[in-house]
């Protein structure tokens, strides 16, 4: 893999990584557009809600590539308390989105809700329709206690910060391209 996505790419947690975080979000998306046609694809964004500053960059990422992304807690028909209705929304959501992605963040590999969401989008989705997009700076893709992880495509960055490739086996395809796959 080129390397993980790093929380410096990508949150707002510390104030002088802000304009970073907007320029390489910039570069992104400008090279996306510039080589492609906007999408309209829907993704499940499976994540720790503790890691809600991080899930409204990806967010603001992937609206401005015109692709729809689902997020449990911006849902209005979700109970107010979590219970298997919950669980039965979430399961439809999973299977009505062409594309699952795990947001792989420290808190997001230890949840419960999240390791089941991604195995039931392995079920539905497998590997050709699900991704996992590692941020993190402590695991180094270990994923101690987790190594399962390592089965499933990482959504990484070129060496340059221009492009974003989901790697799989040693394959890179290019991260507009997966989602243009069904």
């Amino acid at each position: 893999m080129e390397k993980l996505i790093s929380k410096e790419f990508l949150t707002l947690s510390k104030p002088l990584n802000e304009e970073k975080l907007i320029l390489n979000l910039s570069k992104v998306i400008h090279n996306l557009f510039e080589k492609e046609d906007k999408l309209k694809k829907g993704i499940f964004l499976s994540h720790k809600h503790s890691d809600k500053e991080l899930v409204y960059e990806i967010v603001k990422l992937f609206k401005k590539l015109e692709v729809d992304v689902y997020i449990d807690w911006l849902d209005d028909d979700m109970p107010k308390e979590t219970d298997a209705e919950t669980a039965l929304i979430i399961r439809d959501k999973i299977k009505s989105s062409k594309k699952f992605i795990l947001l792989a963040t420290d808190d997001a590999i230890n949840s419960k809700w999240c390791n089941w969401e991604l195995g039931f989008g392995d079920a539905q989705k497998y590997f050709k329709n699900i991704a996992i997009l590692p941020v993190t700076n402590t695991n180094n893709g270990l994923w101690t206690g987790n190594e399962y992880f390592k089965i499933y495509p990482a959504i990484t960055i070129g060496k340059d910060n221009n492009e974003l490739f989901v790697e799989f086996l040693g394959e890179k395809e290019k991260f507009i391209d997966w989602l243009n796959k069904s």
